[in-house]
């Protein structure tokens, strides 16, 4: 990596002012919140490079995003859920398509939306290690309706669309899911794995999993860093394998 920026936040002013956040009491959630976030950011990103970066893997947007929302969602209660109402405190993963000019080089990006005290953030600790080869935890606050709109702006990232433009230009989720309605019904079931994570899951005619050693080694990073976060017992995961044909989870990044 080339460089690191733990936190890359527009909650600041030129002059490190923090921007106007609301009543008091939302000034004191979100400022803890962040504070929060930044001791979290150099232990978080160390377990990574151990456990990736080291090893040459930088697509970990998925993984990134499973644990850092497990962690957070431990730290402050916040329930990691999909669909819930925006002024309930919450955390919620995300899938995106980022989409640069020339889209052969497009892809899935996982990442957290984070709604605390009646606000909504993009939080995102994978993008710039794959786009700017930097480590940084991207927190940035948007207005619910202008959300996609500023992430399309600032980081070129769109909403996931099974008909978007860049299929056509690059297979960006694995050859299984050419069909634009096996695309959704995929990515629908893998929102559902990213939030309550177990070993495989399935619906209807479709069964995904998670890869064994990726699960030990999210395991592993979340039991150093919040035990509470810890995912569920890979034993009892494993029982449910007997005699089940699945297919592993193909990489959102």
């Amino acid at each position: 990596m080339n460089g690191v920026n733990l936190i890359d936040s527009n909650l600041y002013g030129p002059k490190m002012q923090l921007v106007k956040l609301g009543s008091a009491e939302q000034r004191k959630k979100i400022t803890a919140f962040v504070r929060g976030l930044s001791k979290l950011a150099i232990p978080f990103f160390r377990e990574l490079n151990i456990s990736y970066f080291s090893r040459g893997e930088h697509a970990i947007c998925q993984n990134a995003a499973i644990m850092l929302a497990r962690i957070l969602g431990a730290r402050y209660r916040l329930p990691v859920a999909r669909n819930m109402p925006s002024e309930v405190d919450h955390i919620e993963i995300a899938i995106g398509i980022y989409a640069p000019d020339d889209l052969t080089e497009a892809f899935h990006q996982t990442f957290l939306k984070v709604y605390i005290a009646g606000k909504c953030f993009y939080l995102d600790p994978s993008l710039t290690s794959v786009v700017q080869d930097k480590l940084s935890i991207l927190f940035r606050l948007y207005e619910e309706r202008e959300f996609w709109n500023g992430l399309k702006r600032d980081f070129k990232l769109e909403p996931f669309d099974a008909c978007h433009r860049a299929y056509e230009h690059t297979n960006i989720i694995g050859a299984f899911y050419r069909n634009p309605r096996e695309r959704q019904k995929y990515v629908e079931l893998a929102l559902d794995v990213l939030h309550s994570p177990r070993l495989i899951t399935r619906s209807e005619n479709l069964t995904i999993g998670f890869n064994i050693e990726e699960w030990m080694k999210m395991d592993t990073i979340l039991r150093k860093l919040e035990p509470s976060a810890q995912l569920p017992a890979l034993s009892d995961e494993v029982e449910a394998l007997t005699s089940l044909q699945f297919m592993l989870l193909s990489p959102l990044c």
